[in-house]
């Protein structure tokens, strides 16, 4: 009786173990993201053909590039992992970055405008409220970018670290000898 409750108790624990490995991946991916839109001249709002877009995360420092841009300056970019990402463009004229970084949600499929200048490059939100509002320019920090966060931490820890070590350094005093 005592062997055939531990060969049951195995089995219940083995099926609860495959049960939860299987639904795992379902709920730790998230919904891919995309962004579409056009790439155009700020000056005369026509298309920019033949540009690609970059969009990088900076946190992983994955770059995904767009194809070529069609005769309307269409462009597309699919599979993006939920994030904050920044942009540029990319013409025979160079590599413009863009001064707007695009938050994307699991799922969202968002349109832009992306209008390049002889000096940056502009983002229009077509998913805005407001049709054809530029997007507001966001204020980063130090504490965006991962590695200057490190660096600020582990600078900050050595000074504490040396203030602590001279107010406690013994060096200069004489220890007392123990007594026979």
């Amino acid at each position: 009786m005592i062997q055939r409750n531990r060969m049951t108790n195995l089995v219940a624990a083995t099926l609860i173990v495959s049960v939860q490995s299987l639904a795992l991946p379902a709920a730790a991916g998230a919904a891919p993201a995309s962004l579409s839109g056009a790439l155009v001249r700020a000056a005369d709002q026509t298309p920019l053909v033949g540009a690609k877009l970059h969009v990088g995360n900076p946190e992983t420092g994955a770059i995904v590039t767009s194809s070529p841009t069609d005769a309307k300056g269409a462009f597309a970019v699919e599979g993006l992992s939920p994030a904050v990402y920044e942009l540029a463009v990319e013409t025979n004229g160079g590599l413009y970055v863009v001064t707007t970084p695009v938050r994307l949600a699991p799922g969202q499929a968002r349109t832009l405008s992306v209008a390049i200048a002889s000096t940056a490059a502009q983002v229009e939100d077509d998913d805005d409220d407001k049709p054809g509002a530029a997007a507001a320019p966001t204020k980063t920090s130090l504490w965006e970018n991962p590695l200057t966060a490190a660096l600020i931490v582990l600078g900050a820890a050595i000074v504490v670290g040396f203030v602590v070590d001279a107010a406690t350094d013994d060096e200069g005093e004489d220890e007392a000898s123990p007594s026979n």
